[in-house]
């Protein structure tokens, strides 16, 4: 049995008329990316096998898709598809080779990402002595 609001979303979708065109359909392995935006159009990501991440330069959290998934676009959205989670690499990775030059964006947050991901450990460690020491 269907509840009111899947009715009242069965009956929108159902009184589009979409009319779409497939632009590429791949299957990749290793440092890849994939985006439809800057397009001006709106569009979809359907995963068919593996997984891979969405990030949305609007949320700081990627979110993990699997095969099954769907991502439907009203409007042109900046966002990219991509095998890694962690934001910083997936920045440098659709910047291509200009996120590599020192001045871009996506260097300077992984530079970021990589002194977090180093200075971590070491914070942790003095806390650990500090209290083992009573201090």
């Amino acid at each position: 049995m269907f509840s009111r609001q899947d009715r009242l979303i069965h009956w929108l979708l159902g009184s589009l008329e979409l009319d779409t065109t497939l632009f590429h359909l791949g299957q990749y392995c290793g440092s890849w990316k994939a985006s439809i935006s800057g397009l001006a159009r709106s569009g979809f990501h359907l995963v068919l096998h593996g997984q891979c991440w969405l990030h949305l330069p609007q949320e700081a959290a990627p979110r993990p898709l699997q095969a099954g998934d769907a991502v439907f676009f009203l409007r042109d959205v900046p966002h990219t598809l991509s095998p890694l989670a962690d934001p910083a690499q997936a920045a440098m990775l659709h910047q291509g080779a200009r996120g590599y030059l020192r001045q871009a964006t996506a260097q300077r947050r992984l530079r970021e990402a990589y002194f977090v991901a180093i200075v971590t450990p070491s914070l942790k460690h003095l806390r650990h002595e500090l209290a083992r020491r009573g201090a």
